[in-house]
């Protein structure tokens, strides 16, 4: 209520408060547009990204001292951050959904948005390739009493086929043991259902042609995830040969 009085001025001062904008990000698999959850995005107010957005918050009409951070969810899409209308924001992707890589390049994790509209909405799209999986197979030798330090066996050598989704299909690579009887841990293609098969047994052992599996391999196996938990081992038992000296 304003109280004006005859001859004289009144001066009424009328607030406004800001209108802010809204901010999103949409994260999803490249080549198929499969949403992914998990992407970490911080929001900055320069393209050098040194600078973080600070939240806005519409209830107090003030920004708060928050660094604005986006995280996306099942459907692929973060939750609204608000923040103050102005020319320019830059969004960087600093952690990727698991088992998906990030670019090493940040030129090409960060996006601008222009969110000079108050009252606006707006959003980024950003794609994320799927990381490889690496498997490694370990022997185990039965009867050492028989083999340890007998010349006639030996730990390397043993060579593997490895298969995705059936052992009936052709092989995707080899896995070969060194003389501690374990292969390299390898790449081996995406997440997925894995086989492998002995093709040659090491010297003084014998074969066993029937295909192990099926192993599941995962995120947890991709080499550069930050919750990598390592290869995928496969443990394959090789049982002795009649010492030949002996027979």
């Amino acid at each position: 209520q304003v109280t004006i009085t005859a001859n004289s001025t009144t001066k009424i001062t009328v607030p406004n408060d800001p209108k802010p904008i809204r901010v999103y990000t949409v994260k999803q698999e490249k080549g198929t547009n499969k949403p992914l959850a998990g992407a970490v995005y911080n929001v900055y107010t320069d393209r050098a990204c040194t600078k973080p957005a600070k939240v806005y918050d519409p209830n107090t009409h003030k920004e708060t001292n928050t660094n604005a951070a986006l995280t996306t969810k099942a459907n692929g899409e973060s939750d609204d951050v608000y923040l103050l209308c102005r020319e320019s924001y830059w969004i960087l992707e600093v952690i990727p959904p698991k088992g998906y890589s990030l670019d090493p390049d940040p030129e090409k994790r960060k996006q601008e948005i222009k969110g000079s509209k108050p009252g606006g909405r707006y959003h980024r799209v950003y794609e994320n390739e799927e990381l490889d999986v690496y498997l490694q197979v370990k022997k185990t030798f039965s009867n050492s009493a028989l083999t340890n330090g007998n010349a006639c066996y030996n730990y390397a050598g043993a060579v593997f086929n490895v298969y995705k989704d059936s052992p009936n299909t052709s092989a995707i690579t080899t896995l070969t043991t060194n003389a501690a009887g374990v292969t390299e841990a390898k790449k081996v293609g995406k997440p997925g259902v894995y086989y492998v098969r002995e093709i040659k047994a090491p010297p003084g052992y014998a074969l066993d042609p029937t295909p192990k599996g099926p192993f599941t391999l995962t995120a947890d196996n991709a080499s550069i995830e930050t919750a990598y938990k390592g290869p995928f081992v496969v443990t394959v038992p090789n049982h002795p040969l009649a010492d030949p000296i002996d027979s």
